[in-house]
């Protein structure tokens, strides 16, 4: 079977990003290069039909390369997929979370802030992204954005203490009722 070029590229990102929080940074670098170089930049059409995991791995890939023209380059791809994502009506928890992580690439602390916190008023619960997402590296130590990850862990908490509650209501039945 052959496998498609966006689902090559899905999993040629999901690796690096292994990589890169597995401290290889060189090789995350080079698979990141099989991923976003060679003519990908906005031609993909998992990338021009929203599909927004490649999105989020341009950041990450981002955040690895030192400041420079070929780094903003990939922030602002990002942010032009994030606009047309928008545009066509993608609205989820998830958007305000990728603005967040744009802005923190362009160094806009407030802006990153305001929109982490849209993101999780909205519904976003994965508390595991800000540590497994690049561009928050560069917030480590920062009181504000600790403070947010405080308040996501928190959500999620008490979302597995409510799942927990209606998991041993289900599992005792009617009698425990």
């Amino acid at each position: 079977a052959k496998v498609s070029p966006s689902l090559s590229l899905v999993r040629h990102a999901l690796q690096a990003q292994s990589l890169a929080l597995a401290g290889h940074r060189e090789q995350a670098l080079r698979e990141y290069a099989l991923v976003y170089e060679d003519g990908w930049k906005d031609e993909d059409p998992a990338i021009r039909q929203g599909l927004g995991h490649l999105t989020a791995q341009l950041l990450n890939y981002a955040a690895l390369l030192a400041p420079g023209a070929k780094r903003e380059d990939l922030i602002d791809a990002a942010a032009r997929h994030l606009a047309t994502r928008r545009a066509n009506g993608f609205g989820l928890p998830w958007a305000h979370y990728q603005a967040a992580q744009i802005a923190t690439m362009r160094g806009d602390r407030a802006t990153a802030m305001r929109e982490l916190d849209l993101a999780i008023d909205a519904g976003y619960t994965d508390v595991l992204s800000l540590k497994r997402d690049l561009p928050w590296q560069a917030l480590e130590g920062d009181l504000a954005f600790e403070a947010r990850r405080q308040r996501l862990a928190s959500i999620a908490r008490a979302q597995r203490q409510e799942l927990a509650s209606k998991t041993v209501e289900t599992t005792a039945g009617p009698a425990a009722r």
